[in-house]
């Protein structure tokens, strides 16, 4: 009796070890099959057949630099009575994360010349500013080739004279720190060039001790060039 109760349960475990090898088997096939199951489009999409994809964000794509030159008409905004000179503005732009085939965020530097002629009683002068902006923008790319785009601009001065008859260095009296918020427009041709327009009006005085409220507000009329680094 305790012989064959022996061998049935011999008999119980060695079926449950075949059917548990016939499963690790099988799952162990499946692993090995999810790189042919396992697929990704050329829109970045991933999933499974049959089953609904999810849309990754891909910066795999963004392999160009885009240089800039700008003519701008900008001024000084506040108490006083400023008038707006001709400047130029150049730079580069990266875009460096793309949310989906028509939002980006870019990143931008470029050196700009700002400031104003100004007026005060009989007399006339002029305040010549210069800054590194770094721009961060989000842009929409519509498909005929239109974009909108926005964001946020800090902006270090580097360089404020004051032209009275004679050239006296200000930077002591204004502050380091500029923030500006670019709002644009454009057109990119499929030659890799195109054009915008860009509006950017500051945040922040600029002055340290001037009893007004002055700000920065530059008009930027910009050409641009989109250089491939693949």
């Amino acid at each position: 009796m305790v012989r064959k109760n022996i061998i049935l349960v011999l008999s119980i475990i060695s079926i449950l070890v075949s059917q548990s090898c016939a499963t690790i088997n099988n799952i162990w096939s499946d692993v090995k099959g999810l790189p042919s199951k396992f697929h990704q489009t050329d829109q970045y999409e991933v999933g499974y057949p049959g089953v609904p994809t999810i849309m990754v964000p891909d910066t795999s794509k963004n392999t160009s630099i885009t240089g800039f030159v700008s003519i701008t008409k900008h001024t000084v905004y506040g108490n006083d009575k400023w008038y707006d000179p001709v400047g130029l503005q150049a730079g580069v732009i990266y875009p460096f994360y793309r949310i989906n085939d028509k939002i980006d965020l870019r990143a931008e530097a470029n050196l700009s010349m700002q400031g104003a002629k100004w007026e005060e009683s009989d007399t006339k002068g002029r305040t010549n500013l210069l800054y590194i902006n770094t721009p961060a923008v989000a842009r929409y790319q519509f498909n005929s080739g239109f974009f909108a785009e926005a964001g946020i601009q800090p902006g270090f001065l580097v360089s404020a004279k004051k032209y009275e008859g004679t050239v006296d260095n200000i930077i002591v009296n204004m502050r380091k720190i500029d923030l500006s918020f670019p709002v644009g427009i454009g057109y990119e041709f499929k030659s890799n060039f195109g054009v915008g327009l860009r509006v950017i009006p500051g945040l922040t005085d600029i002055t340290r001790y001037a009893a007004g409220n002055d700000r920065n507000f530059v008009i930027a009329l910009r050409g641009t060039y989109n250089f491939r680094i693949k």
